[in-house]
């Protein structure tokens, strides 16, 4: 379930989209985009890695995994991350789930999560499909800005430093003390 590309899920605060934000509201995004699939916890692994086509009855399981996600959090969070991790799947078009809801009937939150974890699926590949580069990402995710994803956030994401950004972290060096 857990990807390896979680950190740009932290990169989530683009200036053009947030300005004026305060810390908490930067801080609840954050905690939304790090347990935004919780419900997947609640999916047999054996679905989530799977790599023929699913069936009706497992996309539908995967499906519910929003919604699973904001039951599971709605009483011990703050309101604004129960929701983007119920709406984290809507689409800009209203084609999305669960609720089939539209451009800013979407919470914020949600609709930049989406951006960021479509950009993490497509540079970490899944057990369905292979991994993108960053150029190819940000291509994809520019296409798909006013159908899947909204235009301004893409635009803010796509904005950021990726020659920087794809850099790989430097091992931390161990001391003496350890």
């Amino acid at each position: 379930m857990a990807t390896t590309g979680r950190g740009w899920l932290c990169l989530l605060a683009p200036q053009p989209i947030t300005s004026g934000s305060t810390v908490g509201r930067r801080a609840r995004l954050r905690l939304a985009a790090l347990v935004h699939d919780v419900g997947k916890t609640e999916i047999d692994p054996a679905i989530l890695e799977k790599t023929a086509e699913l069936t009706d009855d497992e996309s539908a399981m995967i499906r519910r995994h929003p919604r699973s996600g904001h039951d599971q959090l709605v009483d011990v969070v703050h309101s604004s991350v129960a929701e983007a991790v119920l709406c984290h799947h809507e689409r800009w078009d209203g084609a999305g789930f669960p609720n089939g809801l539209t451009r800013t009937e979407i919470p914020l939150f949600a609709r930049i999560i989406f951006v960021a974890d479509a950009y993490d699926v497509m540079t970490t590949g899944r057990s369905y499909r292979s991994r993108m580069s960053v150029v190819e990402a940000g291509e994809e995710l520019s296409r798909l800005a006013g159908s899947q994803f909204e235009p301004r956030i893409v635009d803010a994401f796509t904005s950021l430093r990726w020659d920087v950004l794809a850099a790989p972290t430097a091992p931390r060096r161990a001391t003496l003390a350890e």
